[in-house]
């Protein structure tokens, strides 16, 4: 016991520092590039998500082809929309780039689908079901109504 105090101080204790986790760095290299704090947050939502997809496999184990089938994964398992497959790939490749220092060869991913939209066309028969009919069609939007101005 008296040993123990003529030690000096803290060297029973383990003190050496740890260096901060993957997900630690990450966070910290996005918020010293100024990453909005959602960024930030949403991007290491992603970053976490791409673990755990690959069992918590170390990052740098893995390369383009796990990346490929988890974006993959997130357009036909998940059926998440392009934006959010962008939003993920964007998370994922920023890993790549600056904490990992590598690029990615993103070949052969299979993108989500962006809806096509039709626009919605005010036809004389909409125009009817829209306004009462005590107003007329003349009163309908221009363009729509089917008599001659």
């Amino acid at each position: 016991m008296v040993e123990l105090f003529r030690q000096p101080l803290g060297a029973t204790m383990v003190n050496e520092a740890r260096s901060p986790g993957l997900i630690q760095r990450y966070r910290e290299e996005l918020q010293v590039r100024h990453y909005a704090r959602r960024t930030v947050k949403t991007y290491e939502q992603w970053l976490r998500r791409f673990l755990r997809f690959h069992r918590m496999r170390q990052p740098r184990e893995m390369g383009s082809a796990e990346v490929n089938a988890w974006l993959s994964h997130l357009a036909v398992d998940l059926n998440v929309s392009a934006s959010t497959q962008n939003q993920a790939m964007a998370a994922v490749r920023f890993l790549h780039r600056e904490l990992l220092e590598r690029d990615l060869a993103l070949e052969g991913v299979v993108r989500a689908r962006t809806r096509r939209r039709l626009p919605v066309v005010l036809t004389p028969g909409r125009c009817g079901k829209c306004w009462p009919p005590s107003m007329g069609t003349k009163r309908c939007w221009p363009g729509c109504s089917t008599e001659a101005a």
